[in-house]
């Protein structure tokens, strides 16, 4: 260090600059995670989405299509509840009930059945 301030300091008459400019160690902490909260957070919510993904193919495959629908469009596609019932020819009460009914059957298999190897 105090070659440095005698070689390159105030004193010296040289400006600029003390680091090297290396970037091989730009590289290595930019590979680095900026925080590792963040890090896991971000693993559990996808985590949280791939279950979620697992659990509605198989409840989908259990309930009919216009009951899938009822559900789907107004959750994930986030439409209104009476836009859905009049595109279904239905109303908005069976709509809420059919989007009420897979909801439980997703909590349900996420509940008791845990993740399982794809093969």
């Amino acid at each position: 260090m105090v070659v440095t301030e005698l070689t390159r300091g105030p004193f010296s008459g040289h400006r600029g600059p003390v680091a090297s400019g290396d970037s091989q160690l730009a590289k290595h902490l930019a590979q680095l995670p900026a925080d590792i909260e963040e890090t896991e957070t971000l693993f559990q919510l996808e985590f949280r989405r791939m279950r979620f993904g697992h659990a509605a193919e198989k409840v989908r495959e259990r309930v009919s299509e216009t009951t899938w629908q009822c559900f789907w469009r107004t959750t994930g596609e986030n439409q209104p509840v009476k836009k859905v019932a009049e595109q279904l020819g239905s109303t908005a009460g069976a709509v809420r009930v059919a989007r009420c009914r897979v909801l439980a059957k997703i909590r349900e298999e996420i509940a008791t059945n845990p993740l399982e190897d794809e093969q």
